[in-house]
């Protein structure tokens, strides 16, 4: 039910993780705090797949995830989605 709750509990499962499967579990938590519109959320996701924690590293979805935290209003969202348009020279 609660995003901001599936994002703590991610962290925690994160924080005490001794495998590959517990932190792929924890990924699993952000997913669905993200897809359930906690915009912290979005923003740990979208460094989970930038840096492959988790999850295959795919920097397509790591720009999507912190396009939709840029759009919800997260400052730190919005400026490193100004440096990827920078960076990669697309509006």
């Amino acid at each position: 039910g609660n995003p901001a709750a599936m994002r703590e509990h991610a962290r925690r499962l994160r924080g005490s993780a001794v495998s590959r499967a517990e932190i792929e579990t924890s990924t699993d938590w952000l997913v669905k705090a993200s897809d359930n519109g906690d915009v912290p959320a979005m923003v740990m996701l979208a460094q989970s797949y930038a840096m492959g924690v988790g999850v295959p590293a795919s920097n397509e979805r790591a720009r999507d995830w912190l396009i939709k935290a840029a759009e919800a209003g997260d400052p730190a969202a919005i400026d490193m989605v100004k440096l990827f348009t920078f960076d990669t020279g697309t509006n």
